[in-house]
């Protein structure tokens, strides 16, 4: 499921404050047009609607996809620093905090973690190439 999340945001070039919707989850099988924009770079973009300003919001995403088996943890690389965050990660680098989602049949294992959104589109540019080519279509 997709999780969307409501936030009153200021535009950081002219301050007006405007409701956003910033998506916390996104699955991919659900809601395929939510993975479209997570590739073109549209998830999460704010636009101001008074002088046009677009930027992206820089907060934490849950990215699952149940036919190719795998999910990945966004977490922006400038929160490392905030306290008390590194004791959400186990010394392996993986989530130590609730793994109720790794119960789920279709994965068995933690979330990949990533520390840039960019990281995080060629991640599942990767997975969808590695499932495409262990998953080739019979020719008719």
């Amino acid at each position: 499921m997709s999780l969307p999340r409501f936030v009153e945001l200021a535009c950081p070039t002219c301050q007006t404050e405007q409701k956003c919707t910033i998506w916390s989850s996104v699955n991919a099988n659900t809601d395929p047009e939510l993975k479209e924009q997570l590739l073109n770079g549209t998830l999460n973009l704010f636009t101001c609607a008074k002088c046009g300003n677009s930027a992206m919001v820089n907060a934490p995403l849950l990215y699952h996809d149940m036919q190719e088996a795998f999910w990945v943890q966004y977490h922006p690389f400038d929160w490392l620093g905030e306290e008390n965050l590194l004791e959400e990660f186990s010394a392996e680098g993986e989530i130590a905090g609730d793994k109720s989602l790794s119960g789920r049949r279709y994965i068995d294992r933690p979330p990949h973690l990533v520390l840039g959104m960019d990281e995080l589109v060629r991640y599942v540019e990767f997975r969808d190439l590695l499932y495409a080519a262990q998953h080739p279509v019979a020719p008719r």
